[in-house]
């Protein structure tokens, strides 16, 4: 699979497929697949992961000048199907196209099925607190996951903790799209 770089960053186009890459490689040869909230609380406690990296239990640490330069941590930049999130379908298919960058196997399921023991799920919201008539914002994504222990948890944006939630996440703001089961393709 090509992934796309955007011509903006075409000078560092090997640089950043070389990051990739190496993410690629990290999550396929991971020992512990299925993420643990207490192991991963102090290492997501920083500002260089968001949401999705979080979910996707990425472990490159981004600098301001590296978030600001090319699209890190945002569905499809793995796959080159980054989108601003125009609408659910888009968004819904970059994921799904990282995933399968990752070499990872992605089932939609509902938050209440059972895991297997080698997987777990990650639901995938879109936040539609800001969004009317007057303000058509685009909106913005958020990703929950399911740990080792079937708690929930989630990370805020680029500056909260990583946080544990009751279920699979009930906000007025937020509206669940859809509930994957992420494994490992074997």
């Amino acid at each position: 699979m090509e992934i796309l770089i955007p011509s903006k960053f075409a000078t560092d186009r090997n640089n950043v497929l070389n990051e990739l890459y190496e993410m690629r490689d990290e999550i396929q040869n991971r020992d512990i697949f299925v993420p643990e909230y207490n192991s991963d609380l102090d290492f997501y406690s920083s500002m260089g992961f968001n949401c999705y990296c979080y979910a996707m239990q990425f472990t490159k640490h981004l600098t301001s000048e590296e978030k600001k330069d090319y699209p890190f941590y945002e569905p499809g930049f793995l796959s080159g199907e980054f989108t601003r999130q125009t609408d659910n379908e888009k968004m819904i298919r970059a994921f799904l196209a990282d995933c399968d960058f990752l070499g990872i196997n992605a089932k939609e399921v509902s938050c209440e099925e059972i895991s297997q023991s080698d997987a777990y799920k990650i639901s995938i919201y879109i936040q539609t607190e800001f969004l009317s008539d007057e303000n058509p914002s685009t909106p913005k994504f958020h990703l929950i996951r399911q740990n080792s222990d079937s708690s929930w948890s989630h990370k805020e944006g680029w500056f909260r903790n990583p946080e544990r939630t009751m279920n699979a996440f009930k906000r007025k703001s937020l509206t669940r799209i859809k509930t994957y089961e992420i494994s490992r393709r074997k």
